[in-house]
């Protein structure tokens, strides 16, 4: 009898373990990825005209704006 509670339990236990060390490894990469400052949601009238008029995503508007904001951080210095 002990041998029929035995395997299933280290398999749960096993099991749940498994998925703390998911959950904690997620949440750690997570915690890494740096806070944006708008979404999509805040972006100007004028922003939201621009993405739709190149067919930017997202990605692609962010990363031209950091391009532009080095640009201009070079030319400043």
């Amino acid at each position: 009898m002990v041998h029929k509670i035995k395997y299933p339990a280290v398999f749960l236990l096993v099991y749940l373990l498994c998925a703390l060390v998911d959950f904690g490894s997620t949440y750690y990469r997570q915690a890494k990825i740096p806070a944006t400052e708008h979404s999509s949601a805040e972006l100007s009238d004028a922003m939201q005209q621009l993405m739709q008029q190149h067919r930017l995503s997202g990605a692609e508007l962010s990363q031209a704006i950091s391009e532009v904001q080095q640009q201009k951080t070079r030319y400043l210095n």
